[in-house]
């Protein structure tokens, strides 16, 4: 609140407060140090793969370029931010014909995931934090197949804990899909993807 003082003569002045005791500074202050501590996140933010699995006919191999890249294949576990992310399983899955939701020529696309926390912290999880990649179309995992009981919801692991579920979407079993993981909804890149069918 401004001060009112009088001087000798009886002439009224305001005395403002200093910028630096005012809210606006302060909160100016703190959205710009969230903002360089995000800007300067730690090395230990890359993904990493921690573990391949052996072939299977789910999973290709893939050569150490995708790897470089940030692009995994079903079956490797990938550490981020000190939680521990697998792809266990991919498959398509033909809609029922009585109750069909799905675009014409698509079927349920069904991602198994595995996501450990690691770290010393809970962490929060999000099917919405994954994303389907078909040629660079992103879309949501958020399909209903009345028939899977265990689709992945969101929630919150303590240090040590697992959870397992599946990420649904759509697709045709000759396109070529990735998973993508962005993290969070404030993320605009991916942090890491995932070839499911190629």
């Amino acid at each position: 609140m401004a001060k009112k003082i009088t001087d000798e003569n009886g002439n009224t002045y305001v005395q403002k407060k200093p910028f630096y005791k005012r809210i606006w500074f302060w909160l100016l202050a703190v959205v710009v140090l969230f903002f360089i501590v995000g800007a300067l996140g730690s090395s230990d933010d890359e993904p990493k793969k921690t573990s391949e699995s052996s072939t299977s006919s789910t999973s290709k191999k893939s050569d150490a370029s995708d790897i470089d890249g940030k692009t995994y294949k079903v079956g490797d576990t990938v550490e981020y931010k000190g939680v521990e992310f697998k792809v266990n399983s991919f498959q398509f899955k033909a809609d029922d014909p009585d109750a069909s939701m799905l675009k014409d020529g698509n079927q349920f696309a069904v991602a198994n995931i595995t996501i450990t926390n690691k770290s010393d912290e809970t962490i929060s999880y999000n099917p919405y934090d994954f994303k389907l990649d078909n040629a660079g179309n992103l879309t949501d995992l958020d399909e209903i197949d009345i028939d899977n009981d265990n689709t992945l919801d969101s929630g919150d692991l303590k240090p040590g804990a697992t959870v397992t579920g599946d990420l649904i979407g759509q697709g045709k079993p000759e396109d070529h899909l990735k998973l993508n993981y962005n993290g969070n909804m404030f993320t605009t890149d991916e942090s890491f993807s995932v070839n499911l069918n190629n």
